[in-house]
């Protein structure tokens, strides 16, 4: 897994796909809107994403942010 962004949105690599989610940066950490997470970043974008994938890359965000100084809190 890994986690880039911006104050703005954060980019998840899950699978091999890319998902952008659009939130605010906070004192350590982001707060990701999950209805923000609609499809896969090209060139992946034809491919299903339901609410099934959104809260398994949700619950997998969680864990790996668990240990880490900088955490991704969803709303």
């Amino acid at each position: 897994m890994k986690i880039t962004g911006t104050s703005t949105y954060v980019k998840i690599e899950y699978n091999g796909k890319m998902v952008k989610v659009l939130g605010e940066m906070v004192i350590g950490g982001f707060v990701a809107f999950k209805n923000t997470m609609k499809a896969w970043e090209e060139p992946h974008q034809l491919e299903e994403f339901n609410d099934e994938i959104r809260n398994l890359i949700i619950d997998e965000v969680k864990e790996y942010c668990k240990d880490k100084e900088f955490k991704v809190e969803f709303e």
